[in-house]
This record gives structure tokens, sequence and C-alpha cells, in this order.
């Protein structure tokens, strides 16, 4: 199950083009579905769910996000961080993995997907920007860890938009090691190459290695899940 909660919706855009709010849904209804209902429970998430043909089921994401999150900070309970966990909770045996997207900033958005999670994968760009947020996102892993959600670990550090040449990149990916020691937790060994065919993949509304199967950026990716499961089953 693939779920986005980001409020730009990147993943939802980035879909497949039949796939859209009124498709059939989990429950076999073709409403539409907000993001904002299942979340509140106003819906359950059964009708919000689009069945996957051939590709992962989803969650879309929509601008009832944004009002939601407005909305929330009004909010002062700790229960408005916890929406996701409790919306997710009757699906969840049906699913092997379940893999949030969530928005770039620290919102009450992403704290809620912290909540309801029990891994991270934090993608960054190896650069001076994706350097300083680091530690900051960290921290907050770290805090909802110890306040609410004990079983939340970080599973690594994905480098992507990599030019292994540069000597800059490489420089960089020796303080993004640094900083993962410094707070026990590591980089993977596999980076993501900068190239076009991510945005080609995009725009197509397919997967990389559906549009171009023996592409470099195909085999990253595939090298980075290898690893991520080797790492998994290593524990």
């Amino acid at each position: 199950l693939l779920i986005d909660m980001d409020p730009q919706a990147s993943l939802t855009v980035s879909m497949p083009a039949d796939i859209g709010h009124t498709c059939p849904k989990m429950d076999g209804s073709v409403k539409a579905a907000r993001a904002a209902d299942y979340l509140t429970g106003r819906d359950p998430i059964r009708s919000a769910i689009i069945a996957g043909k051939g590709s992962p089921d989803f969650l879309p994401a929509d601008e009832s996000l944004t009002l939601l999150q407005d909305h929330s900070a009004m909010d002062k309970t700790p229960q408005r961080y916890l929406m996701l966990k409790k919306a997710i909770e009757p699906v969840k045996k049906h699913y092997e993995y379940i893999i949030i997207d969530t928005p770039p900033a620290l919102s009450m958005l992403t704290l809620n997907a912290l909540q309801a999670c029990t891994g991270v994968i934090i993608p960054s760009k190896p650069d001076i920007y994706g350097l300083h947020g680091l530690a900051e996102v960290i921290k907050t892993i770290e805090a909802v860890r110890l306040n609410g959600n004990p079983r939340l670990r970080i599973d690594g550090i994905l480098l992507q938009m990599m030019n292994s040449r540069a000597t800059f990149y490489n420089d960089m990916r020796v303080q993004f090691n640094i900083i993962a020691e410094a707070f026990k937790t590591t980089v993977f060994n596999t980076t993501i190459r900068q190239s076009v065919t991510a945005d080609e993949a995009i725009a197509s509304h397919t997967t990389i290695r559906r549009l171009k199967p023996g592409s470099p950026l195909a085999a990253d990716y595939t090298a980075w899940l290898n690893e991520y499961e080797e790492e998994r089953k290593n524990g």
C-alpha cells in the first residue's frame, strides 16, 4: 500500500494516469473520497484506498490535507498526531509493506506518518542543504520514538541525485556518514544517480523499471532495494 501524505501530491501525480479518485476502491465503491475524511474517521479507510491493477494499492493526496493541517494547528491535543495510525489499523494485516510519502517539511502530516510507521528511509541530495536538514530530521525522529512510538527506527539515509565522479559529492558523502554515525544510523552504500529517466517516468505516469528496465537508474534502485532487504534480514 502506498500512502501520499504530502499536500503537494507528487506521488499521486506520478501514479498511472488511469488511477483517479473515482476508481474502484477497496470497499467496491467508486465515489470520490477526500484524504481528510479517512484521516479524521468520517469515512472508513477502505472507501479511500484505490485498488491497484498491476501496481500497489494507493491512498492519494488532495487539497483537503492542507485544510486539515491548518485546522489541526489549533488543536493542541496529542491525538492530532495519531490520525493516520488509527486510520490504517483496520487494513494493516492485508499488506506486507505500507509505504508513506511525507512532505519535505516537518509538519503535522509528517509527524502523523512517524507515529504510524516502524521504519524511516531518509532520502537526501548530497549537498549542504541536505546536510543541514539531516540532523534536525533525525532529532525529530528520535523525539517521536521517545514520545509515543518506541518501535520507530531509522532504516538508513539514501543519497539521491548523486554524481560519484564529482569530488564535491564524495566529500559530502563523508560528512553524511559522520552525522549518521553520531546518531547511530547509517548511509546506504548504494546511491541513486542523477538521471533524466526519473523525470521521464514521472511524466509518463509509470515506474522507472517499466519505462527503461535496463537503464542505469533502474539498476541503482534495484541494487538499493537488495541492500535494504539484506539489512532488514540481518536485523
